[in-house]
């Protein structure tokens, strides 16, 4: 799968996800600030576009175990 979507659009989604997380108030997944979001969205562009596939493999799992 290959595919690069515009600053804007991947700018878009980052905001969509921090109303999600908001929403669902995860304590362990602190949504981003503005700025961290503008900041991810100039780093990952090239030419105006993200390699979206390249950004998302980019993440590694963490998994976090609770003795609760």
């Amino acid at each position: 799968m290959q595919g690069k979507i515009t600053s804007i659009h991947f700018r878009y989604i980052l905001l969509e996800l921090n109303k999600i997380l908001q929403e669902h108030n995860f304590e362990m997944n602190k949504p981003l600030t503005d700025e961290q979001i503008d900041l991810l969205a100039y780093t990952v562009e090239t030419d105006d576009k993200v390699d979206y596939v390249e950004f998302f493999n980019s993440f590694k799992p963490t998994y976090i175990y609770s003795n609760n």
